[in-house]
């Protein structure tokens, strides 16, 4: 019997790359076999995000978000499309005891 199903909501990390958050992003990568870095020609920086045991590497342009999923896997979302697939979650603040 064929059913119907929806996906369950996946809560994930991300981070907008501005050109400047560098620690911010290693800490987003943190745990996972990957390191990032910063690639500059003239005003554009570009992060390089590489996993060295397996010789690949993927770019992030400015404004692009960096997405982690709760199994260690990333993805990187241009700024235009990022709205459509993803909602800010409201995180309540920490109460004082």
């Amino acid at each position: 019997m064929i059913k119907k199903y929806s996906m369950k909501p996946v809560q994930v990390y991300a981070s907008q790359w501005d050109g400047a958050n560098i620690k911010e992003m290693e800490r987003l990568l943190d745990k996972t076999s990957f390191i990032c870095s910063v690639m500059r020609a003239g005003n554009v920086a570009t992060l390089i995000i590489a996993k060295p045991s397996e010789f690949k590497a993927y770019k992030a342009d400015l404004g692009s978000y960096l997405i982690r999923y709760p199994s260690g896997k990333f993805e990187i979302i241009p700024e235009k499309d990022f709205p459509e697939r993803f909602l800010e979650m409201k995180t309540e603040p920490k109460k004082n005891k």
